[in-house]
């Protein structure tokens, strides 16, 4: 899916497993996108 994104709009993207979102601040996205996300998940209890 990134890499459909237009690299020339000046956007900061970032990727991470759900499991792991302790490194970004709250209230640091504007936007977040998820896509068949869950079946990826290697801890849905977390």
């Amino acid at each position: 899916m990134m890499e459909h994104i237009d690299r020339n709009l000046n956007l900061k993207l970032l990727e991470s497993k759900i499991e792991n979102l302790d490194k970004f601040e709250d209230k640091s996205f504007d936007i977040v996108a998820a896509r068949r996300v869950l079946h990826h998940s290697e801890n849905l209890q977390k």
